[in-house]
């Protein structure tokens, strides 16, 4: 990748909004059958970092906008101490834009979403875990869903796809509905809820395949 690159269309916004109590920070995590060991860890980040260098980036401001530039500093692999999806204080992370974590046997992506989104954090998550599981010695079988450090980077990755699909359209006019505004004690304290749930993969499957 060049040394430094523009925010995409969508990532402008984060750094504006982001505040202790709207982080702008998602998690993609997975739990293991066995206890999480740091060094395997350790080792597995800075392999799946040679695949992903548009991850190995700090958040600069430049004369008009925010941009992205290179970050060859160590990315430190933390146990988990806080509440999920706290804010990134870049300052105490070596100025990446996202966090690795590590708690009995969970291991934890966390993302500053300007990085990236959703699907790239899981595509991280999963070369991740392939190493992880490869230092602990287990062998098995890559298939092409999984993206190794020998595959190729691709131009689409690091593409801004507002530029690709956007069409510019004629609005009659701009006046929406209402927002619906939900009702309930609103929770003010910096820090996220979280709400465990278990549901039937297979069943859930079903109903998604139901409404396509």
């Amino acid at each position: 990748m060049e040394k430094w690159y523009q925010l995409d269309n969508a990532a402008k916004v984060f750094p504006s909004v982001t505040s202790e109590r709207n982080s702008s920070v998602f998690r993609v995590a997975a739990i293991l059958k066995t206890e999480v060991k740091p060094e395997a860890l350790k080792e597995a980040i800075k392999i799946t970092l040679l695949r992903y260098p548009m991850f190995t980036v700090q958040l600069r401001k430049g004369v008009f906008w925010n941009y992205l530039d290179d970050n060859q500093k160590e990315l430190k692999i933390e146990e988990e101490q806080d509440f999920p999806c706290s804010t990134i204080h870049t300052e105490q992370n070596n100025g990446y834009l996202f966090r690795v974590l590590y708690y009995k046997k969970r291991i934890a992506v966390e993302m500053f979403h300007a990085l990236t989104d959703g699907n790239g954090a899981i595509e991280f998550l999963k070369t991740l875990l392939y190493y992880y599981f490869k230092n602990n010695g287990n062998s098995f079988t890559v298939g092409s869903d999984i993206l190794t450090a020998e595959s190729t980077n691709s131009l689409a990755e690091a593409e801004d796809s507002f530029q690709r699909y956007y069409k510019p359209c004629y609005v009659e006019t701009t006046e929406n509905q209402k927002a619906y505004h939900i009702k309930g004690m609103p929770f003010n304290t910096p820090g996220t809820n979280v709400t465990h749930g278990v549901v039937s993969a297979a069943a859930l499957n079903a109903l998604a395949k139901k409404r396509m």
